[in-house]
């Protein structure tokens, strides 16, 4: 709905300044497409094809392994070093090691460097978290919170030792 507004202020000619009360339709308009346009894209990327040799389509899927068991995989292949479980979890994922270290959220890309840091954390629960961010270039509340998120217990039960 558009309402006259008065400033106060002289305008050119016979102008009148018009403003919107609440949002502006041509704004939720463009907001709503982008919303469709991204609802529309697959999140997950894996060409299936069709039984039908003249189907002109074909349904497109990402397929992101599950966290916990791409770290669990990495460590029954085994580790010796923080370097090793990065480029095995990267080989899992099918992505570049550097992309680990990437300053990105691409789901794909999180995801590994979230299977990364659960392996070090299976295979060396002692590890602390400033230790294992070290090696990812990432703040050791990061890494906590990757942790929790795939239910691998953080705390360092020294003194039961």
């Amino acid at each position: 709905m558009k309402t006259d507004v008065d400033f106060g202020c002289a305008v050119r000619g016979s102008e009148s300044v018009t403003m919107y009360r609440g949002m502006n339709p041509a704004f939720v308009q463009r907001v709503w497409a982008k919303r469709r346009r991204a609802a529309a894209k697959p999140h997950m990327l894996k060409i299936v094809k069709s039984a039908k040799p003249d189907a002109k389509e074909q349904e497109i899927q990402i397929v992101v392994p599950d966290v916990y068991e791409t770290a669990e995989n990495a460590v029954n292949i085994g580790f010796e070093t923080v370097k090793q479980a990065r480029e095995i979890v990267a080989g899992l994922y099918g992505i570049p090691v550097d992309q680990l270290n990437a300053k990105t959220r691409q789901h794909r890309i999180f995801k590994a460097r979230h299977a990364a840091i659960c392996a070090v954390k299976l295979r060396w629960p002692e590890a602390s978290l400033p230790f294992i961010a070290k090696f990812f270039d990432i703040d050791h509340t990061t890494v906590m919170y990757a942790l929790k998120q795939h239910g691998i217990d953080t705390a360092n039960n020294q003194a039961a030792a």
